[in-house]
């Protein structure tokens, strides 16, 4: 049985989490009032993944997620942003936080990222050994406009980056995150020409207007071009759609969290966080994302 613990001052906010987790099978929520009482629980039995409010008494959710890549890395942290914490939320992704929701937006998120993160942690990696041999590597993929493809796409990268034995896992679910983002971003946006304030609450395959544009050419007809490099210590992806592009000078700065909370801003943020470079060209069709390691090593 998988095992996440929520850590929320808030009777409220813990009982809402409970409720929007309670689809999911097989789980088993444990509760925590604040980040020191947290850590203790840990301590008892560690949990699959942990999910805290930034803002607390004693130990608040920035401390415990520098506590947890610190003391138990292996811990995913999924952390959940008030209105007007953005910057706190920011600093969480930057100190090893492998997600974000706004509680604002917890109904629409929570479940799928809690999903998605678990997904990745408990993803198998067999050939471990093998890819641990790996020095370089250029690979060039075709993808079809078809999500289906995505996290098979990312399962095959989590299953190099875990073999290489270059992070620990935390990092390797953070790597995969702004990976499926960025792919994501190049089907959603890109190839289908949905708006952000289509997105905006999450991407919902089923729905009528995902439904068309799958269906639908010239958009279904479409292929992300992704080129992945493995060499000296870093990981390079280089991810090109075949969409109209968008004008990069309207892209959020990485000081400005005004866009923060929802729509293409998350997904910019989350790679901006878990990557060392993130560059678009000037079309705004195909974005570069860079994990060097050895700053991590030397760091």
């Amino acid at each position: 049985m998988t095992t996440i613990l929520v850590v929320d001052d808030s009777r409220v906010d813990q009982t809402l989490v409970q409720g929007i987790l309670s689809n999911h099978h097989d789980l088993d929520l444990r509760f925590a009032n604040h980040g020191a009482e947290a850590m203790q629980s840990i301590q008892q039995q560690a949990p699959d993944l942990v999910v805290t409010d930034l803002m607390m008494p004693e130990m608040d959710g920035l401390q415990l997620v520098r506590r947890i890549r610190q003391d138990r890395p292996e811990i995913p942290v999924i952390v959940m942003t008030a209105m007007g914490s953005a910057t706190n939320a920011v600093e969480a992704l930057e100190v090893g936080a492998a997600s974000f929701v706004p509680k604002l937006q917890l109904t629409e998120r929570l479940s799928d990222t809690v999903r998605q993160v678990l997904m990745l942690k408990h993803a198998v990696h067999p050939y471990g050994g093998v890819v641990r041999c790996l020095a370089d590597a250029e690979l060039t993929f075709h993808l079809r406009s078809d999500i289906d493809l995505i996290p098979q796409f990312v399962d095959l990268v989590q299953r190099t980056t875990s073999g290489l034995a270059i992070c620990d896992a935390t990092e390797a679910i953070r790597i995969s995150l702004a990976l499926e983002e960025a792919l994501l971003n190049a089907l959603v946006h890109g190839n289908f020409e949905l708006t952000a304030e289509v997105a905006s609450n999450g991407i919902n395959p089923s729905s009528d207007v995902f439904c068309n544009r799958s269906n639908e050419p010239p958009y279904c007809d479409r292929i992300i071009f992704v080129q992945l490099r493995v060499a000296g210590g870093a990981m390079t992806f280089v991810i090109r759609d075949e969409g109209p592009g968008f004008d990069v000078a309207q892209l959020p700065d990485e000081n400005d969290l005004t866009p923060f909370d929802g729509g293409i801003g998350r997904g910019i943020r989350l790679m901006r966080s878990f990557m060392d470079k993130v560059s678009f060209n000037a079309k705004g069709n195909e974005v570069t994302l860079m994990r060097d390691f050895r700053s991590t090593a030397d760091g």
